[in-house]
């Protein structure tokens, strides 16, 4: 075997060495990739020694391909989709996401800010403010990170305090506007006792696109966020880190929507239809959006012998407004007037680890999450006279205990295994009221998982690992809080099965990953429309979902880098049968061999950045593209709710002097002007097909300065 991979390094050596004879000025001697430390079990370890398949970014990483957002994400990340409907988020990972969006339930892909559990799907939509690192973590976590992980994690670690004083100071100009600003400082109050971190920022955009009606701009950005660290250093073997953060928006982001196919709504004498492709908004009605999160957290850490124990209490706030133009044209016919939802969420997380251990070690913890959350809406549908106003409340109470243990049976051989039980209880209080006609519901369900997880991996050589899991993922049910009469839906859970092989060879000059995977996905969460009754939220049969994903990323010279993302996914629905509000007059409809929505059957992305040296500093440019296939949005894969499969194009050009400590940035997005839907809704019966837009093409200049 070593004879074996002597031979393919002196083979890709050479290839190597040819590739760097055609690049004018390219040296030969290639540094090594970036190796970076995640923490996606809980404990600091080489990417590449995992076995779970990790997509993750250093902060340098994220700023290099202008990831700005958790929406920016899915251009990078193979298997993951990532938009937003209106003030929502809704990430799908390998074909598993949600499209509920109400406080009763919950997403299906969780998000984790410096180790804390993000419950609402508004507040999933993350600015990258200061940050380290950003992991995706892909297929279920049912054992460390447990409920709502049945598609995957993204884990958001924000930079920690330095012991020598340092900052960094921002700011970016773009086209629409674009005026965004950050500054960083960080430093020890207490010299090795007390070390803190601060940072702030504020980004603003004029909207993407014209309103019609009042040539407001829609799609802007507003938002204001600051982030504090302070860690106390206690001890050797103490330590405590209290963190905080407040983020404020107030702007139209995700509001814009175009009209693809008239409804009842468009057609005279209404209002003129409107069709795709004039990239405008057609709306009367309000159109804003107000959100707001604050976080607060606590986290000990106490090292006793070997064993570690880790405490982390934290509080999170987060709340929004928004009103959008229901009917989407410029005919006052129906509105939402007013939506808000707030959420109070409390968790604490205690976890007993052995660390340093030669060939055994193990995790151990209980967790609590405690939310009360509340949502009210005002519909006004003018052309009847009519007014809906659905307010819902809700309360979860989930508890979970786990462990997970790792035994090196030879110094080559390594075996995982974990189990996590969880127990939930959850209420709601719904009443909705028509004109002046009020209905009620209140309930209460309870819901248990017990989700384990088995891996083995050998390491064929140094730098070269390849691994087997299986591992059950868990959903909390819930309940449809806008509907009376929608009883609970049920947990959904999957077993996942995957292979995958991870490498680093050449020293490290290039880095070949690949897994397989097979999920056996049952009792999935969806929402169906019925004629005449409101939309309800139940559970689906069955699904299978199978795939591959290969990544490759190689320092060709000391200037060049490439690298390549591939995604192959085939997502079905196994047994389901309901009818179609778009077309009902075709009764119950067989959705067995469908596609599920959010799953691509390709995604991939390329980028290259090259390095050059001028006699006043060093420059580097990069271009990524990101291409996606076609895009069911709808159970029914029907073609006015399908995205064709579309590309965007990214560069960047950034100056470093030889003399300064700054940086000089000139970047494009989407620079072919791409036009696509990341979310496309159909009523035939009122609104016709709308779509919300991606980004534009954009532009601008960043200036970075540190000291």
């Amino acid at each position: 075997m070593a004879l074996g991979i002597q031979g393919k390094r002196r083979r890709l050596g050479s290839c190597l060495a040819v590739l760097g004879l055609i690049l004018p000025g390219a040296a030969i001697a290639a540094e090594a990739l970036e190796e970076i430390t995640v923490t996606a079990e809980k404990r600091g370890e080489n990417l590449q020694a995992v076995p779970i398949s990790i997509t993750a970014f250093s902060g340098a990483g994220l700023q290099a391909r202008g990831i700005l957002t958790t929406v920016d994400l899915a251009q990078f990340t193979p298997g993951l989709q990532f938009s937003t409907n209106a003030a929502y988020a809704q990430p799908y990972i390998r074909g598993i996401g949600s499209n509920q969006l109400n406080v009763a339930s919950d997403p299906s892909v969780a998000v984790n800010i410096d180790g804390v559990y993000v419950t609402r799907p508004a507040s999933q939509i993350a600015n990258f403010l200061d940050v380290e690192r950003v992991e995706v973590l892909k297929g279920p976590q049912g054992t460390l990170y447990g409920r709502n992980a049945t598609g995957g994690a993204i884990n958001i670690i924000s930079n920690s305090p330095t012991r020598e004083w340092t900052g960094k100071a921002s700011v970016e100009i773009g086209n629409y506007d674009a005026l965004n600003g950050s500054f960083v400082l960080s430093g020890p109050i207490v010299a090795d006792k007390v070390l803190a971190r601060v940072a702030v920022g504020r980004e603003t955009r004029d909207g993407f696109y014209p309103n019609l009606v009042d040539d407001r701009r829609i799609d802007s950005l507003g938002v204001t966020q600051a982030r504090g660290i302070v860690d106390v250093l206690a001890t050797d073997t103490f330590s405590l880190r209290f963190a905080g953060s407040w983020r404020r928006e107030k702007d139209t982001r995700g509001l814009a929507a175009f009209t693809f196919y008239p409804g009842p709504a468009n057609l005279p004498p209404y209002n003129r239809p409107i069709l795709s492709g004039n990239g405008k908004v057609d709306a009367d009605g309000p159109l804003r959006g107000e959100n707001e999160a604050d976080s607060v957290s606590m986290t000990a850490k106490w090292q006793i012998g070997d064993l570690t124990a880790t405490s982390i209490t934290a509080h999170r706030h987060s709340s929004f407004a928004y009103a959008l133009d229901l009917d989407q044209t410029g005919y006052h016919y129906a509105d939402n007037l007013n939506q808000t939802e707030t959420s109070r969420t409390t968790t604490q997380e205690v976890r007993l680890e052995q660390s340093d251990a030669n060939r055994f070690y193990w995790t151990i913890g209980a967790f609590y999450l405690g939310e009360k959350a509340s949502a009210n809406n005002l519909y006004k549908y003018w052309y009847a006279n009519l007014t809906i106003v659905p307010q819902g409340r809700a309360a979860t109470d989930a508890y979970a205990a786990f462990g997970q243990a790792y035994f090196k049976l030879t110094d080559q051989i390594r075996l995982t295994a974990g189990a996590r039980y969880s127990a939930e209880e959850r209420t709601v209080d719904v009443r909705s009221t028509v004109n002046t006609a009020a209905t009620t519901f209140k309930d209460k369900a309870n819901f248990y998982a017990f989700t384990p997880k088995f891996a083995i991996d050998y390491t064929f050589a140094p730098n070269v690992m390849a691994y087997a899991s299986a591992t059950k993922g868990f959903k909390s049910g819930g309940y449809n809080a806008t509907s009376t009469t929608n009883p609970a839906f049920r947990p959904e859970q999957v077993w996942a099965y995957e292979a995958g092989i991870k490498s680093d060879l050449m020293n490290r000059r290039l880095r070949l990953n690949a897994a397989m995977f097979y999920y056996d996905y049952t009792d999935l969460q969806v929402i169906e429309s019925v004629p005449g009754f409101p939309s309800r939220i139940t559970n689906a049969a069955a699904a299978t979902i199978k795939g591959a994903e290969f990544s490759a990323e190689a320092a060709v010279t000391s200037q060049l880098i490439l690298n390549a993302n591939l995604a192959l996914l085939d997502a079905k629905y196994d047994q389901y049968k309901t009818i179609d509000s778009e077309r009902p007059s075709l009764g119950v409809l067989d959705l067995k061999g469908l596609t599920l929505p959010r799953s691509p059957k390709m995604t991939f992305n390329l980028g290259a950045a090259y390095s050059w040296d001028a006699p006043w500093g060093q420059f580097t440019a990069r271009g990524d593209y990101f291409h996606t296939s076609k895009i069911y949005f709808v159970s029914f894969d029907t073609p006015k709710e399908t995205q064709a499969g579309y590309g965007l194009v990214n560069a960047s050009l950034t100056f470093t002097p030889n003399v300064g400590s700054w940086t000089a940035t000139a970047w494009a997005r989407n620079l072919t002007d791409q036009k696509y839907s990341q979310v496309l809704l159909s009523n035939s019966g009122f609104f016709g097909t709308i779509g919300f837009p991606g980004a534009p093409q954009t532009y601008g200049l960043r200036f970075d300065y540190r000291f």
